[in-house]
């Protein structure tokens, strides 16, 4: 809701005037992909070492890729815990992280720099 009051006063939009190509034309990020922005940039400092040593220690590679032939150090994959819960157990960071974190292409887990990895992500999400 504040995303989209922003939205109506930056441009003196009505209250039922449609907002969603004013979004895409400020190139912001809707509310839900703008977590996962978020969440992915946090996981990408832990896996740099540059992220807080609690949530790093949450973070497991996955070493044993099932469907990878080749070798598995260079797929850059997370271990995705399995839960009984639904409600809370899939929202937590330890699973949701990874499961987002493994849904991004190779070519995006791969990069080394955190500026380059914040700009390539932002446009991967916005293209989604």
């Amino acid at each position: 809701m504040v995303q989209n009051m922003a939205i109506r006063c930056l441009h003196n939009l009505n209250k039922y005037d449609h907002i969603t190509s004013y979004i895409s034309s400020e190139h912001w990020l809707t509310v839900d992909k703008r977590i996962k922005f978020k969440l992915m940039l946090i996981i990408y400092k832990c896996l740099n070492n540059q992220g807080p040593k609690y949530l790093n220690d949450m973070l497991m590679k996955d070493f044993n890729a099932v469907h990878n032939l080749r070798s598995n150090s260079d797929t850059l994959r997370l271990v995705d815990p399995r839960t009984t819960s639904k409600s809370c157990g899939d929202r937590a960071f330890m699973v949701g992280g990874p499961r987002l974190w493994n849904s991004l292409p190779l070519s995006l887990r791969s990069v080394k720099d955190t500026f380059k990895f914040k700009s390539r992500l932002k446009t991967y999400l916005f293209n989604l």
